[in-house]
């Protein structure tokens, strides 16, 4: 937050180090950056578009005078505002080059119909232009200073059609609930992201990703990491067990995904250098016949 940083700008750690803090990129001094963006994207504020018989129209924010629980509703704008004008095409209903291609809906099929014109009233999307910014800016960071960045957020390689959520106290409540107290989030279009990135490769930056949380963790050596604790003479079977269902929690697209019915992926993105490359193998079955390797020998003894 603003205040908070303008509040207390710096921080001295235990071993006299001092951490200083910034709210934007542009006032971090020049030199090689390691930016690390955990669940800041889904963060970022989103416009939210529907397809009405009249064209396109943003959904906004209105007193509700009703008797509702919320005093705020959701309306459609009466006409196009600045963000349809910007963000969208007049004609047809795809997004602009940014976040074109591959549009998904709550039901899980890809949604063509965005790209060739054709929406049909009710259909909706999402762009997040804060998102495609803050990537472009550490992306230019990197092509000037040299460095890496790596971005972590639940979402897909394309643009979602109403993914916004509020959570209280680990609870989804409504996103109009609570103002000011409630985690609101929105899963991130990587494709748009990663379509913006592809142009700063003759800046020298190349895009990596994204992958899922499963494929990242395989190439970070959390296999390696599983079977050199599960080899320590001291861990039992039942500790090893424990330690294999832990990764296969870790490591199971189906497990880490977010509660239905927004069950999306946690997606992993890096930007470096073009010299620097990366190498996503995941191998559950490796492990998985290791444990079966440790049973058997435990079995003979």
């Amino acid at each position: 937050h603003d205040a908070e940083v303008a509040a207390n700008p710096e921080m001295v750690l235990p071993d006299g180090n001092t951490v200083k803090f910034h709210s934007t990129l542009a006032t971090v001094p020049p030199g090689p950056i390691l930016f690390v963006g955990q669940e800041i994207l889904d963060a970022l504020p989103v416009h939210q578009f529907e397809y009405t018989s009249e064209g396109w129209r943003e959904r906004l924010v209105d007193l509700d005078d009703g008797t509702g629980e919320q005093h705020f509703r959701f309306i459609l704008s009466r006409e196009e505002t600045p963000a349809v004008k910007s963000f969208l095409r007049r004609r047809g209903a795809a997004v602009d080059e940014e976040a074109q291609e591959g549009v998904e809906g709550e039901g899980g099929a890809q949604e063509d119909k965005y790209n060739s014109g054709g929406a049909l009233p009710g259909d909706q999307i999402e762009v997040c232009p804060m998102a495609t910014a803050l990537v472009q800016d550490v992306g230019n960071r990197i092509a000037r200073s040299r460095g890496g960045a790596l971005f972590i957020d639940y979402g897909g390689p394309y643009a979602f059609e109403n993914s916004l959520r509020g959570f209280f106290r680990h609870e989804e409540v409504h996103v109009l609930s609570k103002v000011g107290q409630v985690d609101l989030t929105t899963n991130v279009d990587f494709g748009s992201l990663l379509r913006v990135l592809e142009r700063q490769y003759a800046d020298g930056v190349r895009a990596h990703g994204p992958v899922t949380q499963a494929e990242f963790l395989a190439s970070m050596g959390i296999g390696e990491r599983l079977g050199a604790l599960i080899d320590q003479p001291d861990v039992t079977d039942q500790q090893a067990e424990v330690l294999f269902e832990s990764f296969k929690r870790l490591v199971d697209d189906k497990q880490v995904c977010m509660p239905r019915p927004h069950s999306r992926r946690i997606h992993v993105q890096s930007l470096a250098p073009l010299f620097l490359r990366h190498r996503w193998e995941p191998n559950i079955k490796l492990w998985a016949s290791r444990m079966q390797g440790r049973a058997m020998r435990s079995r003979a003894f």
